[in-house]
């Protein structure tokens, strides 16, 4: 079975989905993990006693997609100056 790697992390939510969005129309699939949104239901997590706090969101793909991946932020990164993973 194919491991996830981390290829992108970043406490700007938006811009997690903007990369999580390029990601996909590119085809490849991938996993989020932390920031407001609960992933398993799309529900935010605000205004619940079960808030653990903003954490930063963070993009997993498979590791054969990494190389593709990675060269797709990367012009992500340079448009909004960033030193996101």
């Amino acid at each position: 079975k194919e491991e996830l790697v981390l290829v992108y992390r970043s406490a700007d939510e938006t811009a997690a989905a903007v990369a999580q969005s390029l990601l996909e129309e590119a085809g490849i699939p991938c996993s989020t993990k932390g920031g407001l949104m609960n992933d398993a239901t799309g529900i935010s997590r605000l205004g619940t006693m079960f808030t653990p706090g903003l954490k930063p969101v963070e993009i997993y793909v498979l590791e054969s997609d990494e190389e593709e991946a990675q060269l797709l932020l990367s012009e992500l990164r340079s448009e909004s100056g960033s030193s996101n993973t």
